[in-house]
């Protein structure tokens, strides 16, 4: 059968009979069934493509609690088995709905089967933390009692300076039922004493370096959104065993497993209870921290995590003069997450992009500043043409700063460079996308915008043909004004057979109206001063409209 299951199906009606026919031979033998490889394959891929709840409602008596034993949850293959039902059952109940008593019907053994199964991990916890399949066990039944799946939306590398928005809207992309039962909530709590509350510091502190890292990460994350006074003292727990002294501050911070659960803790905690982490046990100690090849991930996630001015300032005071230091030890992407977090704090911007003018040699004197952006980008290799694509931590950290409130001097540095070695930056995977955060910027100066395009003549017809030059040639197609479009439309029809000789260049041309503008060129200009008329209408709408909820919330807050 489970090769049946693997050569796949003629249609839907030969999956239904094959499903059909499982049911039937497994009827009443299905826990003894599922501690084998092949039988348990079978039952699993029926649960997974059950069509009606009744089905895994008939699976689900089959395996009560009080029918489990410690072998069975603790089997390679029956442990699959439970956890696909209880992923199953979890389904069942986000399918809730007033409109339908028959999903209500269902819901009502959905949650008790989860909460049996919860009860009996509860209970046998710490056998079921020692065993490889039993913790996986344990995971599943934990999110399903927090009505989340933790990381189908998003993965450790979001919780890096790749995350786009805070740690609170990445998880709630996973919540699954969105109000959850009340006798969840005190499951959770349940689980969250006995696993850690409560647990003897010694063992916490074993379960924190291997059993239970990844368990306990996934327990703040719902705890996180489901119960945050919980989820802070499960944190103030973990910090007294984390750095109850140096012997388990650096046995924990160091380690490649332990270290990622210190960085859920960074980004769950609360803004007083960081404050507290960070004047207790990490004032001072940043520079050891960013040294080690595994901390300095720690430290990272800790600029993430500053959500106050006086934490941020606090930690930059300690961090900012030894930048060229923190890029000596290949530590770069501390300074992205620098970068990334001072577009929340503008009084310390200019402070960010001094520091690291002095990082690349070039803040004394004044007329070497100019030499910052060719220096993060090409590193020693300024003055010449790159022969080497653009550094991507350096291409992140401009990417940030061109959205300050005041990037002059970065800005003037970009334009300081030659046509053909902005050419290189252009058609560069990373520096590609610096030159979007220049243009697209709220704040560089509309003149210095018209400089880099002024630059840029003679050379459209080289990034039209490259795959991420092609992308900056669209976008100008797009946002300038009609006389700036129509001397690259000029550059680029003087230059088409080399255009069309390139993918990237064939659709440049055919989405500006390359023939169009050659053969009828007025009524290309007719179509594009109605798109430029429809585009500020546009902008007038959306400007009036954010002018309204300004005064609204004027209005609401005045008192008179």
């Amino acid at each position: 059968m489970s090769k049946r299951i693997h050569d796949g199906f003629r249609d839907d009606i030969d999956k239904e009979v094959f499903a059909e026919n499982i049911l039937k031979q497994i009827k009443d033998n299905e826990v003894s069934l599922a501690v084998h490889k092949h039988p348990s394959i079978c039952i699993q891929w029926l649960i997974e493509n059950a069509t009606d709840a009744s089905t895994i409602k008939t699976l689900a008596d089959r395996f009560k609690p009080i029918e489990l034993s410690m072998e069975f949850v603790t089997n390679q293959y029956a442990s699959h088995v439970l956890q696909a039902l209880i992923e199953a059952s979890l389904k069942v109940l986000s399918k809730e709905t007033a409109a339908s008593p028959s999903n209500q019907r269902h819901s009502k053994w959905a949650a008790m089967f989860i909460c049996n199964i919860g009860e009996f991990v509860i209970t046998n916890m710490d056998p079921l933390l020692n065993d490889v399949n039993g913790s996986h066990v344990m995971t599943t039944i934990m999110e399903a009692m927090g009505g989340i799946r933790v990381g189908r939306h998003w993965s450790r590398k979001t919780m890096g300076f790749g995350m786009k928005s805070n740690i609170n809207t990445e998880i709630e992309k996973d919540i699954v039922v969105k109000e959850l039962p009340g006798n969840f909530k005190v499951l959770l709590k349940k689980f969250s004493k006995e696993l850690i509350i409560q647990r003897a510091d010694r063992d916490l502190k074993d379960i924190i370096l291997g059993r239970g890292t990844s368990l306990i990460q996934y327990l703040l994350f719902v705890l996180k959104v489901r119960s945050p006074e919980i989820c802070q003292t499960v944190v103030k727990r973990l910090v007294e065993i984390i750095f109850v002294n140096e012997e388990n501050k650096f046995a924990i911070t160091t380690n490649s497993v332990s270290a990622y659960l210190v960085e859920a803790i960074m980004l769950v905690s609360t803004e007083h209870r960081l404050n507290r982490i960070w004047e207790k046990h990490l004032k001072g100690s940043l520079k050891d921290m960013w040294k080690d090849d595994i901390a300095n991930f720690i430290v990272q996630r800790l600029v993430d995590a500053a959500s106050n001015e006086c934490l941020f300032s606090d930690i930059c005071s300690e961090m900012l003069p030894h930048l060229e230091s923190i890029f000596s030890y290949n530590r770069p992407g501390i300074g992205v997450c620098l970068a990334k977090a001072c577009q929340k704090f503008a009084s310390l911007q200019q402070d960010f992009i001094g520091a690291l003018m002095r990082a690349f040699h070039c803040h004394d004197p004044k007329d070497r500043q100019i030499h910052l952006v060719p220096l993060m980008l090409f590193g020693e290799n300024t003055g010449k043409y790159p022969k080497s694509e653009v550094w991507l931590h350096g291409s992140l950290m401009l990417q940030y700063i061109f959205g300050y409130e005041d990037p002059y001097k970065v800005t003037k540095s970009l334009l300081s460079l030659e046509p053909k070695e902005l050419v290189f930056i252009c058609n560069d995977k990373s520096g590609s996308h610096v030159i979007d955060s220049f243009l697209q910027s709220q704040t560089v100066a509309p003149k210095h915008k018209q400089h880099f395009l002024e630059k840029m003549r003679g050379s459209y017809i080289n990034l039209a043909c490259d795959r991420f030059g092609s992308r900056i040639v669209d976008y100008l197609l797009n946002t300038v004004d009609l006389k700036m479009k129509a001397d690259i439309m000029d550059e680029l029809s003087a230059k088409e057979s080399q255009l069309n000789s390139t993918k990237n260049g064939y659709y440049v041309g055919k989405k500006a109206g390359l023939y169009h503008y050659k053969h009828r060129y007025q009524e290309w200009k007719d179509v594009e001063r109605a798109k430029d008329k429809r585009k500020r209408a546009f902008k007038e709408i959306i400007d009036d409209q954010d002018e309204l909820q300004f005064e609204k919330r004027y209005t609401k807050g005045k008192r008179y």
